[in-house]
């Protein structure tokens, strides 16, 4: 199970009106590490919609797909490996509880602030 810790913005890849949405999630698998494992998805313009699943701090489970492409620098001549985990699907496992703040709002917070 893994932990939905962060959502991108919407990135433009080419011109063909082609884009990617990316969100971050740690691995809860291994709490003996001093090392978190955060792992970074892509999700396609073709599948944006289910980004609208889940929301940050959910433990989701998600199927993926590895996309790879290799090649070498024209300027260093050094070969190069780019891959991407791209998503297939997603699924809620557990939704996030509510932050204290997001619960309940008191309104004696803002009592002090002129209207």
């Amino acid at each position: 199970m893994v932990k939905a810790t962060m959502v991108g913005h919407v990135e433009s890849v080419d011109t063909s009106g082609n884009y990617e949405n990316s969100f971050v999630v740690t691995d809860e698998k291994m709490p003996d590490t001093k090392f978190v494992n955060h792992i970074k998805f892509l999700v396609s313009s073709k599948k944006t919609e289910l980004m609208n699943k889940f929301k940050i701090g959910d433990k989701v489970k998600v199927t993926f797909y590895v996309t790879g492409i290799t090649g070498e620098s024209q300027k260093t001549g050094k070969h190069y490996q780019i891959n991407k985990l791209m998503v297939g699907e997603i699924e809620v496992l557990e939704s996030a509880k509510p932050t204290e703040s997001q619960d309940t709002k008191d309104d004696r917070e803002y009592s002090d602030v002129p209207l």
